[in-house]
C-alpha cells in the first residue's frame, strides 16, 4: 500500500491486494466414472430476450447412464490427485480523504476479481465452475461451448464515499454516505446473473438418445449461462444524518441524532429470481427478490456518562 499527501489536509491511499487458496479437496465416487455419462444438448428458451443465447443450441451437458444411476461409495480426496485446481483474488482499492475547517470527505473504490481454474475430469464430464458447490468435482471438455473450468470473471467494481461537517454553530453536524454495490451481491461476494432451466425428458431425449437416467419422467435442471457472461448494473444508496450535542452536565453527554436512510427512495435490486421458464406467462425470471429498503426516518440519542 502507498499514502501521499497531494495538498494540505488531503492525501491519497492505494492498496494491492493478492490472496490465494490451496489444499482442495474433490468429492470422488469410486463407483463411477468419465466413461459412464452421456452427452447432450438442448435449445435455450426463446420466449425471454434478456437471454443471450435464447433460441440457440446450449451443449455440453451430461447424464449419467441408467445401469450406473445411484451408485454411489464416495471417497474425499485432494484435488492434486487428479491435477491442478487454483483459485486466486486480485484486487486493488484506492481512497482519498480530505479535511479541511470542520469538513471531512472521502471517496474511494474497490475493484477486484477471482479468477478460477479446476480443468480435470472426477466424475462427471463437465461441471460448471463458478456456479456449483467448491466441494463437487469438475472437469472441461473441449468441445463443449459452455465448458468452464477456466472462469476469468471481469473486475467489479464499487464505490464509497462520505461527508462529515461540523456547523459552528448549535453544535449541529451533518453527515452522509453513499455507496454503488455491483449486483448481485450476497454474502460478501459479488457474482454475475445465472439461469437456470428445468429441462424435461422430452426435451433432451432427441439429443441424448435416451430417456434420462431419472426416467421418463425425469427433469434436469440446467444452467444456460456461462459464469459472469450476463452482468447486473450498481445497487446505489444515500443515507444522511444530522445530528446535534446538547449543553454537558459534568461528565454526561447527550446528543440527539435524525437519520434518513435510502434519501432518494432507490428500488435497485439487490438478489433477483434465477429460474427461467419456457412458459412466457409463468417465467419470473430476473424478478427482484430483494430490493433495498425503501426511504425511512430514524430519531436517536445517545448518551455518555
Amino acid at each position: 500500500g502507498v499514502q501521499h499527501q497531494i495538498a494540505d489536509g488531503a492525501w491519497i491511499d492505494v492498496g494491492y491486494f493478492r490472496r490465494w487458496y490451496g489444499n482442495f479437496s474433490v468429492v470422488d465416487n469410486q463407483l463411477v466414472g468419465p466413461e459412464d455419462y452421456d452427452p447432450f444438448c438442448i435449445t435455450a428458451p426463446r420466449n425471454d430476450a434478456r437471454l443471450p443465447n435464447a433460441g440457440e443450441q446450449v451443449c455440453g451437458f451430461y447424464d449419467i447412464a441408467p445401469a450406473k444411476n445411484g451408485l454411489s461409495q464416495n471417497l474425499v480426496r485432494l484435488a492434486k490427485h487428479y491435477g491442478e485446481q487454483t483459485e486466486i483474488y486480485n484486487g486493488v482499492d484506492a481512497s482519498m480523504t480530505w479535511r479541511l475547517s470542520g469538513l471531512t470527505l472521502f471517496a474511494g473504490l474497490s475493484t477486484g476479481r477471482v479468477t478460477m481454474s479446476q480443468c480435470f475430469v472426477v466424475d462427471a464430464p463437465v461441471v460448471y465452475l463458478g456456479v456449483v458447490s467448491p466441494a463437487t468435482p469438475t472437469a472441461t471438455n473441449p468441445q463443449s461451448p459452455m465448458s468452464s473450468c477456466n472462469v476469468v470473471p471481469p473486475f467489479l467494481t464499487q464505490y464509497k464515499g462520505y461527508a462529515v461537517y461540523q456547523l459552528p454553530w448549535w453544535g449541529v453536524s451533518l453527515s452522509g454516505t453513499y455507496q454503488a454495490v455491483p449486483q448481485p451481491a450476497g454474502g460478501g461476494a459479488l457474482t454475475s446473473i445465472t439461469a437456470d432451466y428445468v429441462a424435461t425428458n422430452a426435451e433432451i431425449r432427441p439429443s441424448l438418445g435416451r430417456d434420462l437416467a431419472a426416467g421418463a419422467n425425469g427433469t434436469a435442471t440446467l444452467e444456460l449461462l456461462k459464469p459472469f457472461a450476463l452482468l447486473g448494473g450498481h445497487t446505489k444508496q444515500l443515507d444522511l444524518r444530522i445530528g446535534k450535542s446538547l449543553p454537558s452536565s459534568g461528565r454526561m453527554r447527550t446528543r440527539l441524532s435524525l437519520d434518513i436512510y435510502n434519501v432518494l427512495n432507490s428500488n435497485d435490486w439487490q438478489t433477483i429470481t434465477t429460474r427461467l421458464s419456457s412458459n412466457a406467462a409463468a417465467n419470473r425470471w430476473q424478478r427482484p427478490t430483494l430490493i433495498l429498503q425503501a426511504r425511512y426516518i430514524q430519531v436517536g440519542t445517545q448518551i455518555d456518562f
